[in-house]
C-alpha cells in the first residue's frame, strides 16, 4: 500500500489539473486529499477511436501492467460519464482511478508512472535527460494536435 496525496479543484468533479491552473488564487480553489491505494483499485479509461492521444496512455497502461477498462466516446455525442469527469474541455482520454479523474494525456501517464511506482519508470532518473524526454513528447504532442 502507498499514498497519495492528490490535488484537485472544489469546483470540478475531482482532479482536471488544468482546471487548476485556471483558478485564482489557487488556496481558495484547491483542495488536499489523501486515498490510499493498492493494486487492486479500478482503473477506467475514457478515450476515442483510434486517437494517437488515447493510444500513448493504453501503451503507458500497458507498460506499467495496469489492468484497466476503457470507454471509447463519440466525438459528436459526449457521454454524460464524459462531461461528468471532464466538465471542462469535454474531451478525451480521462483516467478515473478510483472515481476520481485525470484530464490531458501527458498528465494521466505521469500520474501513472508516480503511482506505480514499482513497474519500470517511463522517464530515465537522471533530470537532464529527463527535460529531453519531455521536450520530445512535448514536441510529439504539438505536432498531432497539429495535424487534428
Amino acid at each position: 500500500m502507498q499514498e497519495i496525496i492528490l490535488l484537485y479543484n472544489r469546483n470540478a468533479q475531482g482532479i482536471c489539473l488544468e482546471d487548476t491552473y485556471l483558478q485564482s488564487p489557487i488556496k481558495e480553489t484547491t483542495q488536499l486529499i489523501t486515498k490510499s491505494t493498492s493494486k487492486m483499485e479500478k482503473v477506467k479509461l475514457l478515450g476515442t477511436w483510434p486517437s494517437p492521444i488515447v493510444k500513448r496512455v493504453v501503451w503507458g497502461l500497458k507498460l506499467k501492467g495496469i489492468e484497466y477498462e476503457i470507454t471509447y466516446e463519440d466525438h459528436a455525442n459526449k457521454s454524460p460519464q464524459l462531461l461528468k469527469y471532464n466538465p471542462v474541455y469535454k474531451k478525451a482520454p480521462v483516467l478515473v482511478h478510483n472515481e476520481i479523474p485525470i484530464c490531458d494525456s501527458l498528465v494521466i501517464l505521469e500520474y501513472i508512472d508516480e503511482t506505480w511506482k514499482d513497474a519500470s519508470p517511463f522517464l530515465p532518473q537522471d533530470p537532464l535527460l529527463r527535460a529531453n524526454e519531455r521536450f520530445w513528447a512535448k514536441y510529439g504532442d504539438e505536432q498531432v494536435n497539429y495535424r487534428l
